[in-house]
């Protein structure tokens, strides 16, 4: 259980991280793009990097989410058993 309690920090870590590589992605491809060797638009390899980096993240945040949602009432269910929630010394 202190696995599946910890795993949405992880997701929504991965999630952010993914965010951060994406605009790091793009401006590195933004930089190294010249309008006279590439056939594409720009706007392609920006598609392209957000399939890579953004739809992966975006699960990753849903499922963080809906895991912190569904870890919240169980810590409220430790804590209403435990009593005040207080430590006592």
């Amino acid at each position: 259980m202190k696995k599946d309690a910890q795993l949405h920090k992880w997701l929504l870590l991965a999630a952010g991280l993914l965010a951060v590589g994406f605009l790091i992605q793009v401006g590195v491809d933004y930089y190294r793009y010249q309008d006279s060797l590439n056939s594409a638009p720009f706007r392609v390899f920006v598609l392209a990097r957000a399939m890579e980096y953004l739809l992966p993240g975006i699960l990753c945040l849903l499922g963080g989410l809906f895991l912190r949602k569904r870890a919240v009432p169980a810590v409220a269910e430790n804590v209403a058993e435990s009593g005040s929630g207080r430590r006592k010394g």
